[in-house]
């Protein structure tokens, strides 16, 4: 994929500007806080129903969410029962469109229609991507020496399960690189890092004590036994 490192710190510069410092990090609420427009896929049927904009049509034709240029004003729908994780996870990848520059135009649809029928897209790629560090920050994660699990990241970050896994891959697949540059970090990655500062070390200190209790409570059962 072309361009990985401008929309990294694109990623990086959206959580830096909305001073990001905790994770999960809820797209609803930085959408709203964007000024997008958000409505649910049941609001915009009961709003547009007459004119054939049904929730089957929505999904049939863009899946969980897209957006759309009215005006000047970005307009987010979303399915509201695709789940918690799914939701978080497909309003940012709106907000990776709008923010990499995909909707230029007033009346211009993008939606996950692309994941179908583009599938290898470079728009689709590139929202993908965006996504996935936005919700997902590389340099935040690596600096909790923990994503080594798919649930936990998933948990932490409120993704879907094949996201955290995707990341959880990336992880291992490129641990030996990330340990060469781990003192190369970009301004952007060092802002980040430093909005993020207090949460990782509550994170780590919260870790060495439910370890310490693990492993207190494992001596007691080992005694028991």
């Amino acid at each position: 994929m072309k361009n990985q490192d401008k929309i990294k710190k694109k990623a990086y510069q959206l959580l830096i500007k909305q001073k990001c410092s905790s994770f999960p990090i809820r797209s609803l609420q930085m959408a709203a806080d964007l000024h997008y427009h958000l409505e649910t896929y049941t609001e915009a049927e009961k709003q547009y129903g007459d004119g054939g904009v049904t929730r089957r049509w929505m999904y049939h034709c863009f899946g969980n969410a897209f957006v759309v240029n009215i005006c000047g004003i970005y307009n987010i729908f979303y399915n509201e029962y695709a789940g918690l994780f799914n939701v978080n996870w497909t309003i940012m990848h709106e907000i990776a469109h709008i923010r990499l520059g995909h909707v230029k135009w007033d009346g211009q649809f993008i939606g996950e229609s692309y994941v179908d029928k583009f599938k290898y897209s470079e728009k689709e790629q590139a929202a993908e991507y965006f996504t996935s560090i936005a919700l997902c920050p590389d340099t935040v994660l690596d600096a909790m020496h923990r994503i080594d699990n798919v649930e936990h990241t998933a948990l932490i970050c409120y993704v879907p399960r094949d996201k955290a896994k995707q990341k959880v891959d990336y992880f291992a697949d490129t641990a030996e690189t990330r340990m060469m540059f781990s003192s190369k970090n970009s301004r952007s990655e060092n802002r980040l890092l430093s909005q993020y500062s207090d949460f990782i070390n509550t994170y780590g200190k919260r870790v060495e004590i439910a370890e310490e209790i693990y492993i207190d409570f494992s001596r007691l059962s080992k005694v028991g036994a």
